[in-house]
């Protein structure tokens, strides 16, 4: 719900509508400048390291699929610290 509110309310243009399954790097829902403020968003918001080898499409193509990075790299981060 958060990256859908922070897409819906920062980076979508007025009355552009996404679900979890909307590819947002077709070139219609979110250009690279867009690209690049959402994946400051997951690391801040979710308190991971987005690394540079991270930003592939299958991590960023919907939000079901970063939904999916955020839990791999919050995982990885929390067995970094064990």
């Amino acid at each position: 719900a958060r990256i859908l509110d922070f897409l819906q309310q920062e980076l979508l243009a007025a009355g552009t509508r996404v679900n979890r399954h909307t590819d947002l790097l077709s070139g219609e829902v979110l250009d690279s400048m867009s690209v690049l403020r959402l994946a400051a968003f997951v690391g801040e918001a979710f308190a991971i390291d987005v690394q540079p080898a991270d930003f592939v499409v299958d991590n960023f193509r919907n939000v079901e699929a970063i939904a999916r990075y955020v839990h791999r790299a919050a995982t990885a981060s929390s067995a970094d610290r064990s």
